[in-house]
């Protein structure tokens, strides 16, 4: 059985206990905090947060319905219903000014007690039936967002495998130039710039395949972020961003430098260089720095 929060707002102590009397059963689990003003309702709602509020509205210090507006005012207590009880401010003005003041029911003195039980039992089925309503919302929020993360991580996975694929055909095709290159001695002049312009395609040509499939990809799962970047430092060169993606990815200097066909050497370089860029401190995270973009 569910507790069920209880605050009743009364200067008279007599009335007070009238109402708990009436809304007392013994086969729900009520649980009644007492006011006598309205500034110890505020501060007890406060504290205790109640699923409902029976709210009188002439009282000393602080009315029902001053206390109704602050009450409003505080998002963390802005949600509690409250119904006024009133043998004064009867009219259909009063009515009026209470409700657009935030209460959510009214009623008159002398209060008739089974009217009473029927307009807090039919508030607190709403209070149940909004609380199951944004649970289930808060329940289909947190699947979708899992599932989001989820379809995150494996296309980021996946970048990051093919990338690491391509580190490790570029690894093997570093070996190849490697035994190309040897062949320089043996050559004439001609012979030397013709070889060498053929290795400088052949790197130019790869990177122009794979780093627009790479792009396009890593936009897919991180929708915005060259733009984000771009706007945090125009400056940026191509390279600088490129860099910048794989580090989001988490990928180790080696594996950038196999990718790209530089030494983990001249990729700390560019990665000091960019941090410089950024602006950012000695002390802050590039990873982390990236990742909140």
């Amino acid at each position: 059985m569910e507790e069920v929060k209880i605050l009743i707002v009364d200067d008279q102590p007599s009335v007070v206990d009238l109402f708990i009397s009436a809304l007392d059963e013994p086969n729900k689990q009520y649980i009644f905090y007492k006011a006598l003003n309205g500034k110890i309702a505020v501060e007890i709602a406060n504290s205790e947060m109640p699923d409902i509020i029976i709210m009188d509205w002439e009282m000393p210090e602080m009315s029902g319905i001053d206390a109704i507006i602050e009450l409003k005012k505080n998002p963390k207590t802005s949600a509690i219903p409250i119904i006024v009880s009133t043998g004064v401010m009867t009219s259909s003005h009063n009515l009026k000014t209470a409700l657009e003041s935030g209460a959510i029911d009214f009623i008159r003195k002398p209060v008739d007690m089974i009217e009473l039980k029927a307009r807090v039992n039919s508030v607190l089925m709403f209070v149940k039936s909004n609380h199951e309503l944004i649970e289930q919302r808060e329940r289909m929020h947190k699947e979708e967002a899992d599932k989001l993360k989820n379809e995150l991580e494996f296309k980021s996975r996946e970048l990051i495998n093919n990338a690491l694929y391509i580190s490790k055909y570029s690894e093997k095709m570093e070996k190849l130039i490697e035994d190309v290159k040897a062949l320089y001695p043996y050559l004439n002049q001609t012979g030397n710039k013709k070889l060498y312009q053929i290795i400088q395609d052949y790197v130019n040509d790869v990177n122009h395949l794979y780093w627009p499939d790479f792009e396009l990809h890593f936009e897919e799962i991180y929708p915005g972020f060259f733009k984000r970047l771009t706007e945090k430092c125009p400056h940026l060169t191509a390279t600088e961003k490129r860099l910048c993606a794989f580090i989001k990815l988490n990928m180790n200097s080696k594996d950038i430098a196999q990718i790209t066909y530089q030494t983990p050497e001249s990729i700390n370089v560019t990665r000091s260089r960019l941090r410089s860029k950024l602006g950012l401190e000695r002390d802050e995270n590039l990873y982390v720095f990236l990742n909140s973009l």
